[in-house]
């Protein structure tokens, strides 16, 4: 009975944050000469403030002088929410698609997905969209429009969200969540969503205007 309350060691709290962090120092860092902050401390960072729910950057940037939150998700130095911003928005979202892949091969490892196996090797992915940033006053190039009839403009950004899901005996469907390694796949899931967006509207702005 022991036996099974065992963690495997690969897929402990530790070795999948210690995983992802080795592959964001992978990431290349579009800024010239030597950062004071690391590429690497500032995508853990902003992973860090997704797993663990914060409302806001400005939320988040209370907990900088934690040092359970450095030791936990190994930041060296985290940024303000500026300094955030201003680093991941050069870095394109595709250079994270390694770290879904390193995390997932562990997964499949350590036989963690089987329970969610659920007709002939294939399972359920459950798919919900969801809107994450609205305002009338703040908006990028990349925001979606919804005008009102007071001639007002709503500028909202929107997001596809998935989630595995499986069956119980009376064959009611259940998210696969409270599991560390979910939170962690949403944490990188949403800050992916995130780097897309400010990426795009970063590089519009970038883009020199067209006179006809």
């Amino acid at each position: 009975m022991a036996g099974t309350l065992l963690v495997r060691k690969h897929l402990s709290a530790d070795a999948l944050v210690a995983l992802v962090r080795s592959s964001f120092a992978n990431v290349a860092d579009p800024r010239p000469g030597r950062p004071a902050i690391p590429l690497a401390d500032a995508l853990m960072s902003a992973f860090a403030m997704f797993a663990l729910k914060d409302p806001s950057l400005l939320a988040f940037d209370q907990r900088r002088h934690d040092d359970n939150l450095r030791s936990l998700y190994r930041i060296g130095r985290v940024p303000s929410d500026t300094q955030m911003r201003a680093i991941l928005d050069q870095v394109p979202p595709e250079d994270l698609r390694p770290s879904y892949q390193d995390v997932f091969r562990q997964l499949q490892r350590g036989k963690a997905l089987e329970p969610y196996v659920y007709l002939q090797g294939c399972y359920l992915l459950s798919l919900d969209g969801t809107g994450y940033f609205s305002s009338q006053k703040v908006h990028c190039a990349s925001c979606m429009q919804k005008e009102h009839a007071d001639g007002t403009v709503t500028y909202y950004h929107q997001m596809l969200g998935a989630a595995l899901v499986t069956t119980i005996r009376s064959g009611l469907l259940v998210m696969g969540i409270g599991n560390f390694w979910l939170d962690l796949f949403l944490g990188l899931f949403l800050l992916a969503a995130v780097l897309i967006q400010r990426y795009r509207g970063a590089i519009s702005r970038r883009r020199p205007s067209r006179k006809s």
